[in-house]
């Protein structure tokens, strides 16, 4: 339940470090009692958190955070919009402001799926991603990006963002084969560097779940006339026939 784990892990964090100096590893009020240091979509050990719910307490850091991620992810799709597709200063600050506002980051936002939020970065993700062919510096980019996301506990980006970087590493190929050794040294720093970045959080939640399985079949599936609706429902419709609540399917564009 990434809401609930997201304020948990937050307020016992901050708790365990401010009230009693020590680590947060472990939060004992969520669901009879939880791991911190190897939870996935445990947020107290990224530097977005530090600077927003650490400093600023657990309520008003929730709303900094969201405000953080939001104001980054508008100004990265705005810079997108003019250097990858070419947009009019008006034509990218819009398309900015559609997709930071979107349904999705308001139903989640306000849910609480934090864990969601990391979807911000995506804009960044990519230009860092395309640079990488030419200049290796951006490769760093990359890889800090994504060690953020798993430090965000973004169980959903991080898997996203490694099949959406990886369908564009194919597609580039296809059209460039003459680049393909650029493309693929830029691809290949990148992921070297994000999993050296991220392995203090990869490490300890792939020992967790390996020592601990929790196997929970989830037998949940969309049509494609429902991710339709999703996409274009102002709000949940009359029937919706899906054990989870509509915040977790909402993404009105």
């Amino acid at each position: 339940r990434s809401g609930e784990a997201r304020a948990t892990s937050a307020g016992t964090g901050r708790t365990a470090i401010v009230r009693w100096g020590e680590p947060p590893l472990f939060d004992p009020h969520h669901c009879g009692g939880v791991p911190l240091w190897g939870n996935p979509q445990a947020q107290v050990y990224s530097p977005t958190w530090a600077v927003t719910g650490l400093l600023f307490g657990t309520t008003l850091g929730h709303k900094l955070y969201l405000l953080l991620h939001a104001i980054v992810g508008h100004a990265g799709m705005n810079l997108l919009g003019r250097r990858f597709l070419g947009l009019s200063q008006v034509g990218s600050f819009l398309t900015a402001t559609f997709w930071a506002a979107s349904g999705f980051f308001a139903w989640h936002g306000a849910g609480g799926h934090a864990t969601f939020i990391s979807f911000y970065w995506a804009p960044w993700l990519f230009l860092f991603w395309r640079a990488s062919e030419t200049d290796l510096r951006a490769c760093v980019g990359v890889g800090a990006v994504m060690a953020l996301v798993v430090a965000e506990g973004g169980h959903y980006p991080f898997p996203y963002f490694v099949l959406w970087l990886g369908i564009d590493l194919v597609l580039r190929l296809v059209q460039r084969p003459r680049s393909a050794g650029p493309i693929l040294r830029g691809a290949f720093v990148s992921g070297a560097l994000g999993g050296l970045l991220a392995a203090y959080r990869i490490v300890p939640i792939f020992l967790t779940v390996r020592g601990h399985p929790h196997l929970v079949p989830d037998p949940d599936a969309m049509t494609p006339s429902e991710i339709l609706t999703m996409l274009t429902a102002r709000e949940m419709p009359p029937s919706w026939p899906h054990r989870w609540v509509w915040n977790e399917y909402g993404g009105f564009l």
